[in-house]
């Protein structure tokens, strides 16, 4: 009976086991230093009092500054 449940033990952890893939390479883009440095970072975010307008800060301009954008 115990050689039966071992034997049955043996078969489920052997078929169990799989052999791992290799994962594959990623493919990445390559760009030019425009395409890299042209970017804008937004900050913030903030409802004015009333909910009309968000308030937001952007380096839109190379300097941070605020902008605020209609919430319609």
């Amino acid at each position: 009976m115990k050689i039966r449940f071992f034997g049955i033990f043996i078969f489920l952890v052997l078929a169990s086991c799989q052999k791992e893939e290799e994962p594959k390479a990623l493919e990445v883009g390559t760009y030019t230093i425009d395409q890299f440095m042209d970017n804008e970072s937004v900050n913030g975010g903030s409802f004015s009092s009333d909910n009309s307008k968000l308030l937001v800060s952007s380096n839109r301009t190379g300097i941070y500054n605020v902008y605020t954008i209609p919430s319609t």
